[in-house]
């Protein structure tokens, strides 16, 4: 997520979204069609959400309390997306990296992927393309997960300032997140369908792999027990894999080492993320409403 603060400058984590007709990268706009409210006049306000849709090619701004005011076309079927200090943010779609002015709410490029045989632009849940993304400490680099249908994938840096590929990593199979270490010397790819995380060295992209898997790797490609998200906990650089709402896998990224605690949820969920307070959060799918929480350790 990310979004706009008080001050009317944008925060990391926050997502925010609107539109016009005849700007660039912007679908007139149909208030009946996709229930979209009136969009605010000036920039966009402080606390909105900007929200990928994966089924679609735009990405939404919503406003918490009043819902959907605005939308911005940035590709095929977008994944994941991050938002920096300067209020650009950088969209993983099928077609490559678009990048958004989320003040003015208009697309402002899109950088192509150079991993080949990702195949045609394509909608659904195993189309090639970008898939998670992060952005470096220091905002002057992109870094996104890359699916490379039937094969491993890669993750490619993307120059911040130039808006050119300037290296590709492998990786595991469907990397669904990309997480970057507070000093922002590691890139930690999340390898769904290979059981595992790739730990990328940003000063020379080398990589090892770290198998995470505490139901064992039974069923391969079929099985519902892979890794999706990953987060990065603040107070000792340890990665937070939750599996099914019911486990949570603390990975040393440096060992490799791991350690399981029980979670309380138990459902399949979508999304991880840290709070301020240091507490993890576990987004669940849209059936259900239950969330579990872990306090710091």
């Amino acid at each position: 997520m990310g979004g706009v603060g008080r001050d009317g400058r944008h925060r990391p984590g926050d997502r925010l979204l609107r539109r016009r007709a005849g700007r660039p990268g912007r679908r007139p706009r149909v208030p009946d069609a996709r229930g979209l409210g009136p969009a605010p006049s000036g920039r966009t306000p402080s606390g909105t959400l900007l929200v990928a849709d994966f089924g679609s090619e735009t990405v939404t701004f919503v406003d918490p309390e009043r819902g959907a005011f605005d939308s911005v076309r940035v590709g095929t079927a977008p994944y994941g997306l991050v938002v920096g200090d300067d209020g650009r943010a950088w969209v993983a779609t099928a077609e490559g990296v678009a990048v958004v002015d989320t003040r003015e709410r208009t697309r402002l490029a899109r950088v192509p992927y150079e991993t080949e045989g990702i195949g045609e632009p394509a909608h659904g849940e195993y189309r090639g393309g970008g898939m998670g993304i992060a952005l470096s400490p220091d905002g002057r680099h992109v870094y996104v997960g890359v699916n490379r249908p039937g094969g491993d994938g890669t993750v490619e840096v993307v120059d911040t300032r130039t808006l050119a590929v300037t290296g590709v990593a492998d990786v595991g199979r469907r990397p669904f997140d990309v997480d970057v270490s507070a000093d922002g010397r590691e890139v930690y790819a999340t390898g769904h369908d290979s059981f595992d995380v790739t730990v990328v060295r940003t000063d020379g992209l080398a990589t090892r792999r770290i198998e995470v898997a505490p139901y064992g790797t039974e069923g391969g490609l079929g099985s519902w027990l892979k890794p999706h998200y990953a987060a990065v906990r603040p107070s000792d650089g340890r990665l937070l894999l939750p599996f099914e709402g019911e486990r949570l896998v603390v990975v040393d990224p440096d060992t490799g080492r791991q350690r399981i605690e029980r979670m309380t949820a138990d459902t399949h969920q979508h999304g991880a993320a840290v709070t301020p307070t240091a507490r993890c959060s576990w987004s669940a799918p849209a059936r259900s409403t239950r969330r579990a929480t872990r306090g710091r350790r």
